[in-house]
């Protein structure tokens, strides 16, 4: 079993990218297309979270008018675009949905674009007009959480791959998730598939 796993961070817009140029990459290198695509996400939380990509735009477009349209529409996209980054590239893959039947809060769901936008002031450089998303990118990167250990997420995760993965005898996949699930530190997903026999190709943005 080949996995090709993806860690990211999720409000990261250069990571988004990264992320997309891999994925056509790992095209390029298989002549089949994977069994599934794995994603950190509840479907029904997926939905709620990409469907407010507009409304950040507009918040963005306030918060920071001298950006252009492409700059905007970059930041506005990392919304869940661990869901469906894949579309365009391989687009009759099933996703498996990590993170389904989570308990959550759905006050934040409700309001996670106004969320979004109180992280990426946190972060922002209001002098860098020309490079403004290239200094976003370095400063989330710079405060990602140190290494930590295994939750009860990991174990959900790995337990729903291999499930999957041994109900459809599949060959090979894709997973899209945290950096920290793709670390190598005991117990984190990744560190579990491979315990498992899997072959992990991992590639952090």
């Amino acid at each position: 079993m080949k996995l090709y796993i993806a860690g990211i961070n999720h409000n990261d817009p250069v990571s988004r990218t990264g992320l997309i140029q891999w994925l056509h990459e790992i095209k390029a290198e298989n002549q089949s297309e994977p069994d599934f695509i794995a994603s950190e996400w509840d479907e029904e939380v997926y939905t709620k979270v990409a469907a407010q990509r507009s409304y950040l735009s507009q918040l963005i477009e306030k918060e920071w008018p001298d950006l252009n349209q492409k700059q905007i529409e970059s930041i506005s996209k990392t919304l869940a675009f661990e869901g469906d980054s894949h579309k365009g590239i391989f687009d009759n893959v099933n996703v498996l949905w990590l993170d389904h039947s989570r308990d959550v809060d759905q006050e934040a769901v409700d309001k996670f674009a106004i969320l979004r936008l109180q992280t990426l002031k946190m972060h922002c450089n209001n002098d860098a007009k020309f490079n403004f998303i290239e200094e976003l990118s370095r400063n989330l990167k710079k405060s990602e959480c140190p290494d930590i250990p295994t939750t009860e997420r990991d174990i959900k995760f790995a337990s729903t791959i291999f499930a999957y993965v041994e109900k459809n005898k599949c060959e090979w996949g894709i997973i899209i998730v945290g950096s920290l699930h793709a670390s190598e530190e005991e117990g984190a997903m990744r560190n579990q598939l491979e315990h498992k026999g899997y072959e992990c190709i991992v590639k952090h943005f």
